[in-house]
């Protein structure tokens, strides 16, 4: 393995150890606690899940025109609702959702300290969950796409795309989905849009972290505080 790829993964550590989970406490001021949610079972039946979400949730699934992908949807909010329904102490249909300009959800009832932020892609979702400051998570399959390149120099840093080019193309590849889940979350923290510019400093004051949460996976998270250590995350599955 030449330094190229000892270094991506370093910078890409796998995770592991994912504990199955019935009831967890609110994580105290300071931890994060990221939930792994699969979504590589049969369709999920649309009935009791369904019902479990906001008008506004049901009205996004009911757009969804594609089976698959309107099961998905279901599936990963309804198992949202289930897992903060552990941290509230309340039912999964009694959370209720406020948004803000560019659609970031935040919970309004209960009343709670806990903040959230949730993505998915292909088979996989996750969420973090922390208290007292806005997170941001992203995470991607990993896949060939075209324009690799062009879709760099559009989209990050001068430095980034430097970085890119000097890299052997598997390597360019991690290290591209290395940069966007870090671009993404950055984003979903401050609650912006991809194509919604930001300051400098805005982008400054944030805490990143890329992970991998599964092989051909990438995954990255963002914080306005400071992210603990990637050993200390409390990492769970959500179980069925």
């Amino acid at each position: 393995m030449d330094r190229t790829q000892t270094r991506l993964r370093r910078e890409l550590p796998e995770l592991h150890n994912w504990r199955e989970q019935d009831a967890v406490s609110p994580p105290t001021p300071g931890t994060l606690h990221l939930w792994k949610i699969g979504l590589d079972g049969p369709a999920h039946p649309l009935g009791p899940a369904y019902a479990t979400l906001s008008p506004r949730e049901q009205a996004r699934a009911d757009r969804l025109k594609i089976a698959r992908e309107r099961s998905r949807y279901v599936s990963v909010h309804h198992s949202l609702r289930r897992i903060l329904s552990q941290y509230l102490r309340c039912l999964p249909h009694q959370i209720d959702f406020s948004y803000g300009p560019r659609g970031k959800p935040r919970i309004a009832f209960p009343i709670t300290a806990l903040e959230f932020n949730l993505t998915h892609s292909a088979d996989l979702a996750l969420l973090a969950v922390t208290t007292h400051t806005a997170i941001g998570i992203d995470c991607e399959r990993v896949r060939e796409r075209g324009q690799l390149q062009a879709i760099a120099e559009r989209m990050f840093t001068p430095s980034q795309v430097q970085h890119l080019a000097s890299l052997t193309s598997e390597a360019r590849l991690r290290g591209f989905y290395r940069f966007w889940t870090a671009l993404e979350a950055d984003l979903k923290a401050d609650g912006d849009g991809l194509f919604h510019a930001r300051s400098q400093r805005a982008q400054e004051r944030l805490d990143r972290r890329n992970f991998v949460p599964q092989s051909g996976f990438v995954g990255a998270l963002a914080c306005r505080r400071r992210l603990p250590a990637i050993e200390k995350w409390q990492t769970y599955r959500l179980v069925d």
